[in-house]
Formats: structure tokens, sequence, C-alpha cells
């Protein structure tokens, strides 16, 4: 399906980054190391560029079912992930991945640890001093959860 296709787009650089660094002598740790800088800062970019205009204002200027509207919308915007909305009292934004595209693959391919590169792109944008939230996540698929729990919070 075109979902898939997309995500392994994504993801074919990686593995064409992976073999070219294991041809030249890197072990999988350093491999793993420069991969998840790699795909931390490209995907914390492209997360900069999804979420540019978020506020606590303007998301709680919404009403409830507004706000629900926009978190879908910004979700059908990842092609990688089947998630949903969820009310969390707790938090100003939630949501759960059901599945995953990126855990799948890697599944398949035989590589399950390069799914949570992909994780650690949330890590880098979230932690970000410029991130107009804060993430809040105990639980991913790619560490063999259910789900994927995001939990996020206005800076």
């Amino acid at each position: 399906d075109r979902r898939e296709e997309l995500t392994r787009a994504q993801l074919r650089p990686v593995l064409l980054l992976d073999a070219a660094l294991a041809a030249r002598g890197h072990d999988s740790a350093a491999r793993l190391e420069l991969l998840r800088a790699v795909v931390g800062e490209s995907g914390a970019a492209f997360l900069g560029h999804e979420l540019r205009g978020w506020t606590r204002a303007r998301f709680q200027a919404l009403d409830p079912a507004g706000r629900e509207g926009v978190l879908r919308d910004l979700l059908a915007r990842f092609f990688n992930m089947h998630a949903h909305p969820v009310a969390d009292e707790a938090h100003d934004l939630g949501f759960d991945v059901g599945a995953c595209l990126f855990a799948q693959l890697t599944q398949r391919l035989g590589r399950p640890e390069l799914a949570t590169l992909f994780c650690a792109a949330d890590e880098v944008f979230f932690a970000r001093p410029e991130s107009p939230l804060r993430l809040e996540r105990t639980e991913t698929l790619a560490e063999g959860h259910s789900r994927c729990a995001f939990r996020l919070d206005f800076a």
C-alpha cells in the first residue's frame, strides 16, 4: 500500500548508510550511534515543520471538538503510523499509536533495533527549547509494547 511504500522510502537511506558504515568496518554499536544522530536530527527537522505555529493559546482557544479535530488532522500527516487521540486530563494532548510501519518493516527485515532510531527523532525534537510541546512517552511499539503512548504538554 501507499503508506508502506512511503515508509520504505524513509527507511531505505538508513539501511544504505548502515550498510556503507558496516562495509567500512564500523561495528554495530558505532553504526547505531551515528544513525541515531542522523535520524534524530532529520526527524526533528520534520517535526519542527509539522508543528510550526502550535501554541498553548491557539490550542486552548478551541472547543474540545476543535482540539480533537486539529489533533486528528496532525496525526493524519504521519503516514507511517495509525494513531488515535486519547483523553488524558493530566496532559494537554494525548494519542496512542497502535501500529507503526517502522516497527513492522524493521521487524520483517530482521533489524528491529532500527525502529528505535525513529522514536529517537521524537525525543530529540521535543527536548529542544524551541519545541512548543514536551513529550512524555513510557511505551513504544519498537520496544515491544502494545502501543506508543504519546502524552504532550505545551512548553
